[in-house]
């Protein structure tokens, strides 16, 4: 699949699915600007906060993996694309890391 076939079939499902993407880019780029700050700082208290942080992204990306799998699920077909979305959280034995 193209990438610009994949973006038209993520935007169409924006409304529907995907509203925790832009929350989970937001909240990457927050913990990303405070540990480089806890780094250059050597503030390990800073450092230590973004471990909640983390528990909500994974929290997030499990939500919306199970909605995209659910939304596959009842419609087939070209939806299954979407499962090119997957592919950079599969560990090395194959499985999604959820």
């Amino acid at each position: 699949m193209s990438r610009s076939g994949l973006n038209r079939e993520l935007t169409a499902l924006q409304g529907e699915l995907l509203i925790d993407i832009p929350r989970m880019g937001e909240i990457c780029r927050d913990m990303l600007r405070r540990s480089l700050k806890s780094y250059i700082e050597e503030d390990t208290a800073l450092a230590w906060t973004l471990i909640e942080d983390e528990k909500i992204i994974d929290a997030l990306y499990n939500q919306v993996f199970r909605e995209l799998i659910a939304y596959m699920m009842e419609t087939p077909g070209p939806s299954t694309r979407l499962s090119a979305c997957f592919w950079p959280q599969v560990t090395w034995s194959g499985l999604p890391t959820t």
